[in-house]
């Protein structure tokens, strides 16, 4: 994904048009072993598909988290390769990310977070939405809605996972017919 160092030497992950998406300060890797940001536009596009649009919202603030930027990275492809397989056909993939302020009441919508200041990264797709039946199980390794040449059922587990390492948690609403939406919400560095 799009990353940069800034000048205190802090890896910044970038929003695909340049514009500043997620900070992380806790790399050692050597300034400019990363890809420049012009191409990833392009990857993410690729990546996406023919015949899907891409829509990207970012906050114009950098956020500080708390997460290995591999990890990062992993979470935002995994969660891209999803949308685009709900949407055989084409459609829309948005990605939003921005700060998100949860007070005690609000924190509660979200398994094992607490009221402040999150990183909140959201993957939406125009998709067919996700059957109720397989609902309860989307974050089980090895569970699967596609076919056995399609997937292994272990990006979502994998999101998860990453999520609630770095102390934060994913999320997820569907509507048949209407698409999903993939929220993951990290914590901010010093919250």
């Amino acid at each position: 994904m799009p990353f940069y160092f800034d000048s205190h030497g802090n890896l910044r992950l970038r929003e695909i048009d340049q514009w500043p998406w997620l900070v992380h300060g806790f790399s050692t890797r050597p300034a400019g072993s990363l890809a420049h940001p012009d191409g990833q536009r392009r990857f993410v596009q690729l990546l996406a598909g023919d015949g899907v649009t891409l829509e990207v919202h970012v906050s114009s603030t950098a956020l500080l988290v708390r997460i290995d930027p591999g990890q990062l990275e992993q979470v935002l492809l995994n969660l891209v390769v999803n949308a685009r397989d709900a949407m055989p056909g084409g459609g829309t993939i948005g990605v939003e990310v921005g700060a998100l302020e949860l007070d005690a009441r609000a924190a509660l919508r979200y398994s094992d977070l607490t009221g402040g200041t999150y990183a909140r990264i959201a993957v939406t797709d125009t998709g067919e939405g996700i059957d109720p039946d397989a609902q309860p199980h989307i974050f089980e390794p090895f569970f699967t809605t596609k076919g056995p040449s399609k997937g292994t059922g272990l990006g979502l587990s994998i999101v998860y996972g990453i999520a609630k390492e770095a102390g934060g948690t994913v999320s997820f609403s569907t509507r048949p017919g209407q698409g999903t939406t993939f929220e993951v919400l990290l914590p901010l560095s010093g919250s």
